[in-house]
């Protein structure tokens, strides 16, 4: 999945990322999507959707701090992948935070014949 950020005139932004303006997760181990973004009062920007390698497909959240930068302190080097059912499709679809600072991200599962709808809670503090 990728993230670009354009400036006010639809420029990409190149102060984003260490210039590129742009942030790809997992390249060239990881492909996916990202479906729902938001942003906190400090600028850092969460995103939800799914990742997926050969075998697998998960619920995927990403937090980029300010600058594009992935946030250390955020699951595992600013992704938290969640397989909350082996060998299901699982796919985030939408994201929101709470005033305590939570992040509600909804979506499926699918284990080839059932669909599941998801919720899940994930704190950023």
């Amino acid at each position: 999945p990728m993230l670009i950020r354009f400036t006010g005139t639809g420029e990409v932004d190149t102060t984003f990322n260490q210039g590129s303006g742009y942030y790809v997760f997992g390249e060239g181990t990881y492909r996916g999507y990202l479906h729902a973004l938001i942003g906190d009062n400090s600028g850092a920007v969460y995103a939800a959707g799914t990742t997926y390698n050969d075998s697998d497909c998960k619920n995927l959240v990403l937090k980029l701090l300010p600058d594009g930068s992935p946030d250390p302190s955020f699951g595992e080097s600013g992704a938290i992948i969640d397989n909350n059912v082996p060998d299901a499709k699982e796919d985030f679809l939408d994201i929101t935070m709470d005033d305590n600072g939570n992040l509600f991200c909804s979506g499926y599962q699918f284990n080839g014949t059932v669909y599941v709808p998801v919720l899940s809670k994930y704190s950023t503090r």
